[in-house]
Protein backbone atom coordinates (compact mmCIF):
# COMPACT_ATOMS: atom_id res chain seq x y z
CA UNK A 1 0.00 0.00 0.00
CA UNK A 2 1.23 3.60 -0.89
CA UNK A 3 1.16 5.56 2.32
CA UNK A 4 2.15 9.55 2.89
CA UNK A 5 3.23 10.73 5.91
CA UNK A 6 1.47 13.67 8.08
CA UNK A 7 2.82 16.64 7.19
CA UNK A 8 5.72 17.58 9.86
CA UNK A 9 5.54 14.08 11.20
CA UNK A 10 8.57 11.42 10.99
CA UNK A 11 7.05 8.17 10.79
CA UNK A 12 9.70 5.14 10.44
CA UNK A 13 9.43 2.17 8.38
CA UNK A 14 10.12 -0.61 10.28
CA UNK A 15 11.20 -2.82 7.42
CA UNK A 16 13.90 -0.46 6.25
CA UNK A 17 14.50 1.49 9.88
CA UNK A 18 14.28 4.48 7.65
CA UNK A 19 11.70 8.07 7.55
CA UNK A 20 9.16 7.51 4.86
CA UNK A 21 9.84 10.29 2.34
CA UNK A 22 7.22 13.16 2.96
CA UNK A 23 6.18 12.23 -0.80
CA UNK A 24 4.88 9.07 0.14
CA UNK A 25 6.15 5.55 -0.39
CA UNK A 26 4.78 1.99 -0.85
CA UNK A 27 5.00 -0.09 2.31
CA UNK A 28 5.09 -3.78 2.84
CA UNK A 29 4.84 -5.99 6.03
CA UNK A 30 3.60 -5.67 8.79
CA UNK A 31 0.13 -4.73 8.21
CA UNK A 32 -0.53 -4.07 11.63
CA UNK A 33 2.22 -1.79 12.55
CA UNK A 34 0.86 0.38 9.31
CA UNK A 35 -2.99 -0.29 9.98
CA UNK A 36 -2.11 1.65 13.69
CA UNK A 37 -0.21 4.85 12.02
CA UNK A 38 -3.56 5.21 9.77
CA UNK A 39 -6.43 5.05 12.55
CA UNK A 40 -3.33 6.99 14.45
CA UNK A 41 -3.72 9.81 11.55
CA UNK A 42 -0.13 9.21 11.49
CA UNK A 43 0.02 8.19 7.69
CA UNK A 44 -2.48 8.68 5.06
CA UNK A 45 -2.98 5.84 2.10
CA UNK A 46 -2.71 7.10 -1.25
CA UNK A 47 -2.57 6.63 -4.95
CA UNK A 48 0.99 6.05 -6.07
CA UNK A 49 2.37 8.86 -8.10
CA UNK A 50 1.70 8.76 -11.95
CA UNK A 51 4.82 8.26 -14.10
CA UNK A 52 5.49 11.68 -15.53
CA UNK A 53 6.82 9.93 -18.79
CA UNK A 54 3.78 9.60 -21.24
CA UNK A 55 5.08 6.93 -23.89
CA UNK A 56 6.19 8.08 -26.78
CA UNK A 57 3.81 7.44 -30.17
CA UNK A 58 5.11 7.16 -33.86
CA UNK A 59 3.18 9.98 -35.32
CA UNK A 60 -0.30 8.39 -36.87
CA UNK A 61 -0.31 7.09 -40.27
CA UNK A 62 3.72 6.16 -39.79
CA UNK A 63 4.42 2.41 -38.47
CA UNK A 64 8.12 2.57 -37.36
CA UNK A 65 8.76 -0.76 -39.37
CA UNK A 66 7.58 1.12 -42.96
CA UNK A 67 10.47 2.93 -44.77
Amino acid sequence: MFLIPKPGLIVIDPATHKALPAEGKTVVGDASYWHRRLIDKDVTAGGAPQSSAAPVKPPAGKSPAAK
